[in-house]
């Protein structure tokens, strides 16, 4: 016998279905917080947000959210860790041709004191379902207060220097000379970085004084010569001397630099090595030496003349790198 489903049977399994589809879990819908897509904008503040996976650790998702962060800030600053200026020639037209200054050159020479930065500090905290935001925020005028201070102690040191410097460039001072560069070589970075956290970028005025001796300091160094004399590594030597901002010449020398090499060579595979080890000395005018200094250095090439001309050049590199680091110490 056929049976009939009664009407009230299909309202039942109706509902019934209708309980189901109402059970069934719905996938969370999450609201973000306004600063997570738009952060804040500020004149003085520069705020920058960091993301993280969520994790059970949630400090340590924090606190890589709110390096991320800071790298978000260290971006709009526009600076690169890794960077470093090798050569920045200014070149000034005048009646006797072309005067070449190397400061900017002559400063990444000498080792400098690290520059300690003003922290960013996390003001937003936000843990999400899968991922943590952090809003991080550095103050331009705190840091550049700071690094105000940090410049007029370094000026003020300068000027302090100088105090024992001739009125004119003479070559008896050569030695101040040589001292004052890791000066403004910390100067030049801590007036970089100044300007980079100023908002408007604009040029650091300091003062008229430093600015007076350091114009001797170019004097100076377009005044005191090296002479290489002929040698293997005669013009690694004076292309070494030239990239790091100093005159090489023979007449009217300051300074006599000697060099005594020996190198040796290896092969593995396809790679030639070539190694120099050696002695550089320095002697003044009157054949007084001044100082003495080993160095050792590598070139690797395709072949050996290759290598050894890698080598040379990185051996010259060093000789004069270890060269200005001693005349630049201070006593």
């Amino acid at each position: 016998m056929r049976q009939t489903l009664m009407p009230w049977s299909l309202l039942g399994a109706s509902a019934l279905l209708l309980a189901g589809c109402a059970s069934a879990p719905k996938e969370p819908i999450e609201t973000l917080p306004d600063w997570v897509a738009n952060p804040p904008k500020s004149s003085r503040y520069l705020y920058g947000v960091g993301s993280y996976e969520r994790i059970d650790n949630l400090a340590l998702a924090f606190a890589q959210a709110e390096q991320n962060g800071n790298g978000q800030i260290a971006q709009q600053l526009k600076t690169q860790v890794s960077q470093t200026t090798t050569s920045q020639v200014n070149v000034a037209q005048s009646s006797q041709g072309e005067q070449v200054t190397r400061n900017d050159t002559l400063y990444t020479r000498v080792k400098t004191a690290p520059i300690e930065l003003e922290q960013t500090s996390n003001q937003e905290r936000y843990a999400g379902l899968d991922y943590v935001y952090a809003l991080q925020v550095l103050d331009r005028s705190r840091a550049l207060s700071r690094l105000r201070l940090q410049i007029d102690e370094v000026e003020s040191d300068i000027l302090s220097q100088a105090k024992a410097l001739s009125p004119k460039v003479i070559e008896a001072d050569w030695p101040i000379y040589m001292q004052l560069i890791p000066s403004f070589a910390q100067r030049s970075k801590l007036v970089e970085k100044y300007q980079l956290y100023s908002q408007s970028g604009a040029s650091y005025e300091g003062d008229d004084r430093v600015k007076s001796v350091e114009k001797k300091l170019t004097s100076a160094f377009q005044t005191y010569r090296f002479y290489v004399p002929n040698s293997a590594q005669q013009s690694s030597l004076e292309a070494a001397f030239t990239e790091a901002g100093f005159q090489t010449s023979r007449q009217a020398s300051t300074f006599t630099v000697m060099s005594n090499t020996q190198t040796r060579s290896e092969t593995q595979k396809t790679r030639h090595y070539a190694f120099m080890e050696g002695t550089l000395t320095l002697t003044d005018r009157n054949d007084t030496m001044i100082g003495s200094w080993q160095v050792s250095a590598r070139g690797i090439g395709l072949n050996d003349v290759s290598a050894e001309q890698k080598a040379r050049q990185a051996w010259a590199d060093a000789a004069v790198e270890a060269l200005v680091t001693h005349l630049s110490a201070r006593p």
